[in-house]
């Protein structure tokens, strides 16, 4: 069985709960279609949110949708000129059993974040 690890990144429309969590679920939603995963084959989640989203963590948005078991750890990203606003980033390492290349996603703006895919 092979460890590998998978990126993502959304950009929420505002700081609010609300919008966290729906801006969490699709991005979270998406990846794990795009590479058909199931929670059982995740092995932890690090999430990072900018410096401006300070009214929710992703790690409680993906819980209210299960993900009860699945280790998760949410940081701060460093601040940078000219750094996309309101931007949740995620790294999911995976256990797989196939050769399968994982397919990063990157929503709406943040598409700017990751030009070479």
């Amino acid at each position: 069985m092979d460890v590998k690890a998978v990126r993502g990144a959304v950009q929420v429309v505002k700081d609010n709960t609300d919008a966290m969590c729906e801006a969490v679920h699709t991005l979270f939603r998406t990846l794990c279609n795009t590479n058909d995963l199931r929670e059982e084959q995740i092995i932890s989640i690090h999430f990072t949110v900018t410096p401006d989203l300070q009214s929710s963590n992703p790690a409680t948005c993906l819980r209210h949708i299960g993900y009860q078991f699945t280790p998760m750890l949410c940081m701060q990203e460093a601040m940078c000129i000219k750094m996309l606003p309101r931007v949740v980033r995620v790294l999911l390492t995976i256990r797989c059993i196939n050769e399968k290349v994982m397919v990063p996603v990157y929503l709406g703006n943040t598409k700017q974040l990751r030009p070479d895919i």
